[in-house]
């Protein structure tokens, strides 16, 4: 999940300034520092996310 986070921020990045996405997140130093676990999923919040999508997809496919 966190690389394609960086992915999309690069993206966004490089569209906003104009600059290669590549050179960017080089520039941004994401390989140092802390390692952290992950987190335990939270099933409640991933049921929710489900009926919202579920919801919505008529209206979105529509």
């Amino acid at each position: 999940d966190e690389l394609v986070a960086l992915g999309a921020a690069a993206l966004a990045a490089g569209a906003a300034t104009g600059s290669d996405p590549v050179a960017l997140v080089g520039t941004w130093g994401t390989g140092t520092g802390r390692t952290l676990p992950p987190l335990p999923r939270d099933g409640e919040t991933w049921d929710r996310i489900a009926g919202v999508l579920t919801a919505a997809t008529p209206t979105l496919l529509s």
